[in-house]
């Protein structure tokens, strides 16, 4: 078991404490593991056949075995004394979905306690959609749903393994992952669609139950379990990345962008890149791309059309991180100088006709990796290690267009923005040195083509970026 002291110095959590009682499920947040059992007995009472649980909604079979015997001991065990899976006690042969008997089942909630608890999770999906609506935000990618479920069976597992937390779970793994900024971002984010999606499943389920008039057991084990996860919402929303490494003692661990990463590396590593990058034969038309179109990794997923015309190769992507009318472009073409290209993909080309160049993230990170090893060698002295990613090429072609006098707007068009304030956050303004640079954009200027013309630059915006930065200089 994984014991945490309490940052507040206020000893160990006790019921009733500063953060409340401890109920059954508080554990951990992995409410599927409970969810899916309660529903299908919901949906069961109702006469609906049972859906099995969403693999990517659980953690390892063993793993929710462990977690779900905690919780079911957590119902009649003080916060502050130690639960031994083990120690769990046999079921009786009236136990429920959840293992537990129906005598050690907690207090039946009031009718207008439960319907308050019912419109509550109502409120709370609605005011999510029209966010969402309001940000127009784009159906997450399964790539997406498949990363957050691995962030959350991650957590779940250190909720499992805490003795004597100090706060909610939910909080204290966070403070694990508070000094990355970006990795705590993406575990709430994973968490928050999560707790999310349970409250939709049990919202369904007890509306089943209602329509039947079956306002008994069972409809009371979902509007419980609403509870339990609308209370895992509210210290998700309410977690503060600041606030816990100030509790915790523990320090902000600075991360190295892309554009620094840029400052130290040498004159010609592209060159470089694709010479070693061409020995891969599922790769090598992959890295031309990145290293003269500035795609992200989601939109070589999608594929990115290439024909041949005279004197040019064009290129035809179709955009990631697109909001409609708010953010990105659906799609994008532009020329490549066919004479400023590897020889073989010139003739590949000629040879094959036009083709669809596709690459799967997670296996161009891992080869880019390897590459990364090859053409920047460890240095084991405690300096930050180039790794190679679909970024860093793109913010090196930006930093390139920016250096040869492109406009903001072509160069936003280019790697696929819909304004051309955004590009103030991508390469670097100069070089160290100041020499002068051959040219290296083969892009074929007035041959960029967008779903939407790009907005011009905002001067008022851009002060305001420039005075951030400068800010944020200045704290360093």
């Amino acid at each position: 078991m994984w014991a945490v002291p309490d940052p507040r110095g206020e000893g160990l959590r006790s019921k009733g404490g500063a953060y409340g009682p401890v109920e059954a499920g508080g554990v951990t947040s992995n409410k599927a593991a409970l969810l899916a059992p309660l529903v299908g007995a919901a949906l069961a009472a109702t006469g609906h056949p049972m859906q099995a649980e969403p693999a990517s909604e659980r953690a390892s079979k063993t793993q929710d075995n462990a977690v779900e015997k905690a919780i079911v001991t957590e119902a009649s065990t003080p916060a502050n004394m130690r639960v031994e899976p083990e120690s769990t006690p046999p079921k009786s042969a009236d136990a429920g979905p959840g293992g537990q008997g129906l005598s050690k089942l907690p207090q039946l909630l009031g009718r207008d306690e439960a319907f308050a608890i019912v419109k509550k999770a109502r409120l709370l999906i609605s005011s999510e959609k029209e966010a969402r609506k309001a940000r127009k935000d784009t159906k997450a990618s399964d790539s997406t749903l498949e990363d957050y479920a691995k962030k959350c069976a991650r957590l779940d597992a250190e909720m499992a393994l805490l003795q004597y937390p100090w706060g909610h779970p939910i909080e204290v793994v966070m403070s694990r992952h508070a000094p990355k900024k970006q990795t705590f971002s993406a575990m709430r984010s994973a968490l928050k669609r999560r707790v999310l999606a349970q409250i939709a499943q049990a919202l369904k389920a007890q509306d089943e139950l209602q329509r039947n008039g079956n306002l008994s057991q069972p409809w009371q084990q979902m509007v419980r379990e609403l509870q339990h996860c609308l209370h895992d919402a509210a210290v998700i929303d309410g977690l503060d990345r600041i606030q816990l490494l100030e509790m915790t003692g523990k320090q902000a661990v600075r991360s190295v962008s892309k554009r620094q990463q840029l400052r130290g590396l040498r004159d010609g590593w592209q060159d470089e890149f694709l010479a070693l990058n061409e020995r891969s034969l599922t790769y090598r038309a992959a890295g031309v791309l990145l290293r003269h179109c500035g795609l992200r990794p989601a939109e070589l997923e999608k594929g990115v059309a290439v024909t041949a015309d005279a004197g040019v190769v064009n290129v035809r992507i179709l955009g990631a991180k697109v909001r409609d009318g708010v953010a990105g472009q659906l799609w994008r073409q532009f020329a490549l100088a066919r004479e400023s290209l590897p020889a073989w993909f010139v003739q590949t080309l000629d040879a094959g006709g036009p083709m669809s160049v596709v690459a799967e993230a997670d296996g161009l990170r891992a080869h880019l990796a390897r590459l990364s090893v090859k053409l920047f060698p460890r240095k084991g002295t405690g300096k930050k290690d180039v790794i190679l990613s679909a970024y860093l090429f793109r913010h090196a072609l930006v930093t390139e267009m920016r250096e040869e006098g492109w406009d903001t707007s072509d160069i936003a068009g280019v790697i696929g923005e819909s304004t051309a304030d955004t590009v103030a956050w991508y390469g670097m303004r100069r070089r160290s040195g100041g020499s002068v640079k051959p040219k290296k954009v083969v892009i074929v200027l007035g041959s960029i083509q967008t779903a939407v013309p790009v907005r011009p630059l905002d001067l008022s915006s851009l002060a305001q970026q420039i005075r951030a930065s400068r800010s944020k200089g200045a704290r360093k």
